[in-house]
């Protein structure tokens, strides 16, 4: 019988199994191939997968100052300007609101309001079904798929649709003309960084997309 010694495992090719020379090394192994674990080899859950690759769409993927970040930039500043609307700035030249709430509030609240629900409604569905692929720029993140589902199946771009529908319900809640003007420019800045979005997902679906377009509006259902 052939004697088989320590020093021989791992070396002689007639043994029926070789021990790995570090213990450690298919462990390490193992914890980097696996896509659910974290640089400490923590195993992500679902949820802890889904956050991780949002914060790698923002901040990782794609070359910084080549997806579009001029328009988030711009977004934001519209955003803060409706949420906190300049009307002092406007007071000389308009109105600060566009009618008297009170000869109107029929329309100005209960139509301001439903506005506004709708318009979340709408956002928050949008990003549920757009998941993953979620990211604020207009080139979208290289992995991403093509949703065409859900509030996508309404119109190409449901989540700018939805923010323009927010700050239309408020800009009549309050009666607001800094609100109104703002308004406009963001549906003015939407229309250009969809276009521009829609760019590079012709790009990047082809044929695929372009049937898409001629089915779904952009922005509005069944118009425009």
């Amino acid at each position: 019988m052939r004697e088989i010694s320590s020093s021989n495992l791992g070396k002689d090719p007639l043994l029926p199994f070789a021990a790995p020379s570090n213990p450690g090394d298919t462990e390490a192994g193992d914890q980097t191939s696996d896509p659910a674990s974290s640089a400490s080899g923590q195993v992500l859950s679902p949820e802890e997968q889904r956050r991780q690759k949002l914060r790698d769409n923002m901040f990782k993927d794609g070359e910084l100052g080549k997806r579009g970040e001029e328009y988030v930039a711009i977004q934001m500043l519209l955003f803060a300007g409706i949420a906190f609307p300049p009307d002092f700035l406007f007071s000389s030249l308009l109105p600060l609101t566009f009618f008297d709430p009170s000869d109107v509030w029929y329309f100005n609240y209960v139509i301001g309001a439903a506005l506004f629900c709708i318009g979340g409604w709408f956002s928050s569905n949008a990003v549920k079904d757009l998941g993953t692929n979620l990211s604020p720029f207009p080139k979208p993140p290289t992995d991403s798929e093509l949703e065409t589902g859900g509030m996508y199946a309404v119109v190409r771009h449901p989540i700018y649709s939805g923010a323009l529908l927010l700050a239309t319900g408020l800009t009549l809640l309050t009666c607001s003309t800094g609100r109104g003007i703002l308004t406009v420019l963001l549906l003015l800045l939407f229309d250009k960084k969809a276009a521009v979005e829609e760019g590079y997902l012709v790009d990047k679906y082809g044929r695929q997309y372009q049937e898409y377009k001629q089915k779904v509006k952009k922005l509005i259902p069944y118009l425009y």
